[in-house]
């Protein structure tokens, strides 16, 4: 059989067009090239050609040709490396960019042949107010076999893989999937002829989405290319035994593996032309949705509300989820349904979503619907009857986020964040900015309370290892809050959830570069190549021991001057977890001027505890009564008990005597009386800290 073979170069507009002739046939190396710098959002470029000293900013392409004015430049390989702003050109320093700038597919009729040539880019700068200069290093080249016939992938073991998304191998071996669009499309068509000589007719490609994957698709599922692209949704493991090669029909095994029974034949129509069909038809049936009319309108989305359908999976017993989102599947169903259930129309509902599905949700967004499925049965009817009316906004976010802080204080109790090493290495101070993880969930909704975000909603999160949050102190004061996943910063904002500027920006984006951790959100939107750095100084913060982390014996051993809010209800909680119910009583000749007295004798460990409680400390006169109303140590006194409880008869000591009861009704199951006094305690605890902010 003739040899086939077809060479695409890069038009400079992201481009892959055929060439023909000498950029065809030659080397590489022995070609012109040019190199365009521009701007992902500023309208601005610049072009460096093979033997120019200068850029050219004065330039225009038509049809992959460069014109200087009127003339026409000889014929070229192109490509075009994007920069976020016209000053990160001018300031950074990147070497050994590898971009591709020509691909070649060559068919004998059984193997085809794919190879890249690709351009080791050297940007030197060459000074503050100076563009940089652009040439090329090397050419390198890389190629991958593919024996239909055979099922055989040949390639070299090397790896070429940069932003740009090329990749061609890997030293794994494991082939790479993505290529240019066109160039995908023409392996598809030489592998098509091969697969007419296996099956006896050329399979058709029918699907419309992921281009770039089809040629590695059609190479290993040339009968169906879509159950292939959902290999991650149907799981690694079991895709080669539930979905053979040679296997016709992949749609009625997937519907009965996803529970779809007797599914409407407009899906099988739209599952020819997306594999998301079938999900986002799961999908709408889990919300809630019964009209067939209503739910086709879906078939073709790649995002429904805040799910992206590519980072859908399935857990073990069947039932979807979203990859490295705590609840996010569970949460948008159950916000599906709430509006169901109010009696509107799916016709009303559906065009909401579908509304919301043609960009990505905020953060704020998908805060409020996490918020609003795992508190719903806290929170307000107000709350609940503005999420059934109207559409989600940033002042129900922040309402809503009020409510769970409130929730969440009443509830009381607070769990312990532990960390690996790897994770304790972030806290940092980086000159005057401490940079510190979150240890204890109570701490929260201080930090909501301070920044004004809704973090008090991320208790799941945090608790699980879903979300790590950090907190960025400037002289004690709260500046910043991160959200940390993986490798990632996710957010990175101050007060009000404003974007960071200033000094805390750029401290903020020099740990995260010490840490390798990136910017997924653009949140630190700073060059640092432009700021001296060398004044920073990087200090790694000691852990310092949380009063729940400590036992009795290192409670009692804290100095007076270290003792703050919450050190005498820790101390309280390790007391009376202590076995001992009463000490000896004193002999009968042995009297006492005051209780006072008494109290030293009886406590001889607790001095400084009695001395705040008589000092008029609610919080230590709160744990004496606890003592006496538990017989622990002492002999049991209702009457001394109450005294001490609701001593001083201001707001923080009837909130110490709301918690107490709270934490007795809940110990004795008394569900409807703890739910009264957890309430109390809220009401109690926001007006305290009115007082203290009037104070």
């Amino acid at each position: 059989m003739e040899v086939r073979e077809l060479v695409f170069r890069n038009d400079g507009t992201d481009r892959w067009v055929h060439c023909e002739g000498r950029l065809a046939e030659l080397d590489a190396e022995k070609l012109p090239y040019g190199i365009i710098l521009a701007g992902k959002k500023e309208p601005w470029k610049r072009l460096w050609l093979k033997g120019r000293r200068e850029s050219i900013d004065d330039f225009t392409l038509k049809n992959g040709v460069v014109f200087l004015g009127e003339e026409a430049q000889e014929p070229l390989l192109l490509n075009t490396i994007f920069y976020d702003s016209h000053e990160s050109l001018v300031h950074e320093s990147l070497e050994h960019i590898l971009l591709a700038m020509r691909w070649r597919l060559r068919f004998d009729g059984k193997l085809l042949l794919l190879a890249v040539d690709v351009a080791d880019i050297s940007i030197m700068s060459m000074g503050s107010y100076r563009e940089p200069r652009a040439s090329v290093c090397i050419w390198k080249s890389y190629s991958v076999t593919l024996d239909f016939l055979g099922k055989n992938i040949r390639h070299l073991p090397l790896s070429c893989k940069n932003e740009w998304g090329l990749q061609i191998s890997q030293p794994n071996g494991r082939c790479y999937e993505s290529l240019p669009a066109e160039v995908s499309a023409a392996a598809v068509q030489f592998l098509r002829q091969v697969a007419a000589d296996e099956f006896g007719f050329k399979p058709t490609v029918m699907t419309t989405v992921y281009p770039e994957r089809q040629a590695l698709a059609f190479f290993h599922r040339p009968l169906d290319l879509n159950i292939y692209l959902l290999r991650k949704f149907i799981g690694y493991s079991k895709f080669e035994k539930l979905f053979p090669a040679k296997q016709a029909d992949n749609y009625t095994p997937l519907c009965k593996y996803l529970g779809l029974e007797k599914p409407p034949k407009s899906l099988r129509r739209a599952y020819a032309r997306t594999p998301f069909a079938v999900i986002a038809y799961r999908m709408m049936k889990d919300f809630g949705f019964k009209d067939v009319n209503i739910i086709q309108r879906s078939y073709e989305l790649e995002q429904i509300g805040p799910i992206n359908l590519e980072d859908v999976g399935l857990d073990c017993q069947n039932r979807l989820n979203v990859s490295g989102s705590a609840d996010l599947y569970k949460a948008f169903q159950f916000y599906c349904g709430y509006l169901l259930s109010s009696g509107k129309r799916e016709k009303f509902i559906i065009h909401r979503l579908i509304d919301k599905s043609r960009e990505p949700w905020e953060n704020w967004e998908i805060d409020t619907i996490k918020m609003f499925y795992r508190y719903f049965d806290d929170i307000s009817e107000d709350i609940r009857k503005r999420v059934m009316r109207d559409e989600l906004t940033e002042l129900l976010h922040d309402e809503l986020a009020e409510e769970v802080a409130c929730i969440e204080g009443s509830r009381g109790g607070e769990e312990l964040i532990f960390y690996e090493p790897e994770l304790l290495a972030y806290e940092n101070k980086i000159n005057e900015f401490e940079i510190r993880l979150v240890h204890r969930t109570s701490e929260l909704r201080e930090i909501g309370e301070k920044l004004h975000n809704c973090v008090a909603g991320y208790k799941y999160d945090i608790v699980h290892h879903y979300s790590t949050i950090a907190t960025v102190k400037y002289h004690d004061k709260y500046v910043a809050c991160l959200e940390i996943k993986n490798d990632g910063i996710y957010q990175a904002l101050g007060p009000c959830n404003s974007y960071l500027t200033g000094d805390v920006l750029l401290a903020v984006a020099y740990w995260a570069q010490l840490h390798n951790l990136q910017d997924k959100r653009g949140h630190l939107n700073v060059n640092l190549e432009t700021v001296d750095t060398s004044a920073y100084t990087v200090e790694q913060l000691p852990h310092q021991k949380l009063l729940p982390e400590m036992n009795l014996e290192e409670l009692l051993a804290v100095p007076e001057d270290k003792i703050h809010k919450g050190y005498y209800t820790y101390l309280r909680d390790r007391m009376l977890a202590v076995k001992t119910v009463s000490r000896l009583a004193p002999p009968p000749w042995m009297a006492f001027s005051d209780e006072r007295e008494y109290l030293y004798y009886v406590l001889p460990w607790a001095r400084h505890m009695i001395d705040a409680a008589f000092a008029g400390n609610v919080e230590a006169a709160a744990v004496l009564g606890e003592i006496y109303l538990r017989g622990r140590w002492i002999t049991k006194d209702v009457q001394q008990g109450d005294k001490w409880l609701n001593f001083g008869g201001n707001a923080s000591s009837k909130l110490l005597t709301a918690e107490h009861k709270h934490r007795v009704a809940m110990a004795l199951g008394k569900r409807d009386e703890a739910i009264k006094w957890g309430l109390e305690a809220g009401r109690l605890r926001v007006q305290c800290d009115m007082e203290n902010m009037a104070g």
